[in-house]
């Protein structure tokens, strides 16, 4: 009975966990800033404003070289996952560095 319990409390306890860390995921934020590592120059810059630009959901991009940071504003209802920012950065050149959602 003890072990019924402690499992049903870890899965609880995994499954909000897991539901919390989608909400976060889950991109339902409008602006997203994104840390980029190798960015140096004007050149880097309009190349990743480039390639995000493509992305049908996201509604303005601007570049920071002097932070190395990707600020994203997403349209309304607009939904981009962790992945499609990961790949974007990588197919640009860089190294994804992390994402903070507002």
């Amino acid at each position: 009975m003890r072990n019924i319990f402690k499992t049903t409390i870890i899965a609880f306890s995994f499954i909000f966990s897991a539901s919390a860390f989608a909400e976060i995921e889950g991109t339902k934020s409008s602006k997203i800033e994104v840390e980029v590592h190798g960015m140096v120059c004007a050149f880097c810059a309009t190349g990743v404003k480039n390639r995000f630009s493509k992305f049908e959901s996201i509604k303005e991009v601007n570049v920071d070289l002097d932070t190395m940071k990707v600020n994203l504003e997403l349209k309304a209802d607009a939904t981009l996952t962790e992945d499609e920012i990961k790949a974007a950065i990588k197919e640009s050149g860089y190294e994804y560095k992390g994402a903070k959602y507002e």
